[in-house]
């Protein structure tokens, strides 16, 4: 492994945190190999500044240097590196790691000399799934920042707990300026005809790229934005997005596909919802047929009896409504009997558990009748195989969407997939 001047640290001569974020999956990989635990273990100097200030900078770099040395006589397996600052990172082995801290904590009281600081360590055991150095890095920081400034406390181990707690309140604070600042986004993923695969609508789904996270996954925020009551507000802010997209392309005079939305139980409970919708749609200078409303069962399950109502009145105007995620409750023949809807989707976990046994392929031609003698389309979602397709087309089924078409992406004002 190369160790020029651009990987190495001038004061220390450890290996710095570019060297970390290139090479750092390597060593991991190492540990793996040896059957060993590996573990990321994060150092900081508490109150270095303090200590500058009583006796210099000078002093200050010797004892960056003087820790550096103690590190690396006592890892014997792994590598240590220099942060930043005054701070030290650890990639090593689980084993006896505790008894390591401890031993290096104490040879560093007896280093410094000097009450006024102390080195607090954050530890992360890497998990068999772990790909990516900067989150594992960043949970071993995590560790360490819960600390805080209890100096009875030198060491902290990573809680995923913890991390989730912090990590909800990080989308709740900044919920209102990710729809500001456009970190909220619609990825569209298409919808294709079963007969020829071409692409006949798109479903919008929220995604938000985050300027530190990078693009976040729906399944860490979407939960914490249902928790606290907040759909109503992705939803809308989703909505615009579309209507916004479609304007874009028909003023750029490109052919228009519908986009499906969903909307929530809540969604319906807001005054004037249907309103909204219709005077946003038409005030966009669009045609209703480009915008299909989706509700899932749940959501179907959790409303109060003016839903039926709003779902008339939202056809009425000539929005389709989709109903989604059809099968995956214990009432979805009621739904069909008890609202009108123009398609059902049938839920993905039937294309998924496919060949697990005979009922799902005895169900879906089943379903597909029904909803086509009550006037309704078909759509199956969660198509990734070729086999898929074929029996999903000859069960009669009339749109799918899935991996083998497309996953969700991002459209530019050209229709264009930006990579």
């Amino acid at each position: 492994m190369p160790m020029t001047k651009m990987y190495q640290d001038r004061l220390t001569n450890l290996p710095n945190r570019r060297f970390l974020e290139i090479f750092g999956m390597e060593e991991v990989a190492k540990l793996r190999l040896a059957k060993k635990q590996p573990v990321c273990m994060t150092l900081n100097i508490a109150s270095m500044s303090v200590y500058s200030n009583l006796y210099g900078l000078k002093k200050g770099d010797q004892l960056l240097r003087e820790l550096s040395e103690l590190l690396v006589s006592e890892i014997k397996e792994g590598h240590v590196y220099y942060n930043k600052d005054d701070r030290f990172l650890i990639l090593t082995v689980a084993e006896g790691i505790d008894e390591k801290i401890k031993e290096i904590h104490e040879k560093f009281v007896n280093l410094a000399k000097n009450e006024a600081v102390d080195l607090q360590f954050g530890l992360y055991q890497i998990l068999d799934d772990d790909q990516n150095i900067m989150m594992i890095t960043q949970r071993a920081n995590q560790a360490m920042k819960e600390i805080g400034l209890d100096r009875r406390v030198y060491v902290k181990k990573y809680d995923q707990a913890v991390e989730e707690d912090l990590e909800e309140s990080y989308f709740l604070n900044n919920f209102s300026r990710a729809m500001t600042e456009g970190w909220l986004t619609a990825y569209f993923q298409p919808i294709c005809s079963a007969k020829d695969g071409k692409t006949a609508s798109y479903e919008a789904l929220a995604r938000w790229q985050d300027p530190e996270k990078g693009l976040v996954s729906p399944a860490a925020f979407i939960p914490v934005i249902e928790k606290h009551y907040l759909t109503y507000y992705l939803d809308m802010y989703m909505l615009w997005e579309v209507v916004a997209k479609l304007r874009q392309w028909k003023e750029w005079g490109l052919d228009l596909k519908p986009v499906s939305v969903n909307l929530a139980h809540e969604d319906f409970e807001m005054p004037n919802l249907v309103k909204k919708i219709n005077d946003l749609v038409t005030g966009a200078g669009l045609s209703w047929s480009l915008i299909k409303i989706e509700i899932t069962e749940w959501d179907l399950s959790n409303n109060t009896s003016r839903l039926k109502e709003q779902i008339d009145q939202l056809r009425s105007y000539g929005f389709e409504v989709w109903r989604d995620d059809f099968g995956s409750g214990y009432s979805s023949l009621n739904t069909l009997n008890d609202y009108s809807f123009d398609l059902v989707k049938i839920d993905m976990v039937f294309v998924r558990h496919l060949d697990d046994g005979q009922l799902n392929r005895l169900l879906i031609p089943e379903i597909t009748k029904v909803a086509h003698k009550l006037g309704l389309k078909v759509l199956a979602e969660g198509v990734e195989k070729e086999e898929q397709r074929y029996f999903l087309r000859e069960a009669g089924c009339d749109l799918l969407q899935g991996f083998l078409f497309s996953k969700p992406v991002e459209l530019d004002e050209n229709q264009q997939v930006i990579s």
